[in-house]
């Protein structure tokens, strides 16, 4: 009789892969260099009806639903952040889209996104890897969402997590709000600087304030401002006051800071 392998550590991303090529699967194949710079066929969503410029994000689902303020921040009992310094690597899947084509135009809107974070210089860095045992998260296609546009995660000690990309998020559709008219589609790097945010850490900018919004389990950092990217002013937009108030955050002693699993 075979003898079972008993793990006595969390398995990496690449562990994982490897039982799944063991067992006689396929690892999900993600976007090259090579793949990027290819002109193929997209599938923008047909649209749907929506009664104005809205933004849906369910990034929060999970934990419970918390003055208008600055940043958000807090989890429940800690507050999550990665270790000032970290690199977090993110890979694109190349399947599981509509359209060939939409897989790369979601690649590379949140390598924009992740550059304008960047350029910011808050206190840790995103940067796009090709194969996926290299990546701390990897964007995939999450399909109709009702309005929902994307979704991430918080900071832990996950071998990989997700962030996913809905149809509504490919919709071209007319739209207008205070800033001005845009579609889904044109704005999705907007989009993804909001995701990013969450993935730094950062809850909603209403994520406390009593009424419909309210999410509940969050503390208030920094400077008051409802035009914060994490508000659902829409488009979203990158303020001074995320990215003072991020390296800040970043900063601050007694929060409880992980390491990327690249």
């Amino acid at each position: 009789m075979a003898t079972q392998k008993v793990l006595t550590t969390p398995p990496t991303t690449k562990d994982k892969l490897d039982a799944i090529i063991a067992g006689g699967g396929e690892v999900p194949a993600t976007l090259t260099q090579e793949d990027l710079a290819k002109d193929l066929p997209e599938k923008a969503s047909d649209g749907h009806s929506s009664t104005g410029a809205c933004y849906t994000c369910v990034t929060e689902r999970t934990p419970p639903q918390s003055s208008p303020a600055a940043i958000m921040i807090g989890l429940f009992q800690t507050i999550p952040r990665w270790k000032l310094g970290s690199v977090i690597n993110f890979a694109t899947y190349a399947e599981g889209y509509p359209a060939p084509g939409d897989a790369i135009y979601a690649a590379k809107c949140l390598i924009q996104a992740a550059e304008i974070w960047n350029a910011e210089k808050v206190g840790v860095t995103f940067k796009w890897v090709p194969k996926i045992e290299d990546a701390a998260f990897v964007l995939g296609y999450g399909g109709l969402l009702d309005t929902v546009l994307a979704s991430a995660f918080f900071p832990s000690g996950k071998a990989l997590e997700h962030m996913f990309v809905y149809e509504y998020g490919f919709d071209k559709s007319p739209q207008e709000s205070d800033r001005g008219k845009f579609t889904n589609y044109e704005i999705m790097k907007n989009a993804f600087v909001h995701e990013l945010g969450h993935v730094l850490g950062l809850r909603h900018e209403f994520a406390m304030k009593p009424g419909r919004q309210f999410e509940g389990g969050a503390v208030v950092f920094g400077t008051p401002n409802e035009e914060s990217v994490m508000s659902y002013k829409f488009p979203p937009q990158l303020q001074k006051s995320d990215t003072e108030d991020t390296r800040s955050f970043y900063k601050y002693p007694l929060i409880v800071d992980y390491i990327p699993d690249n």
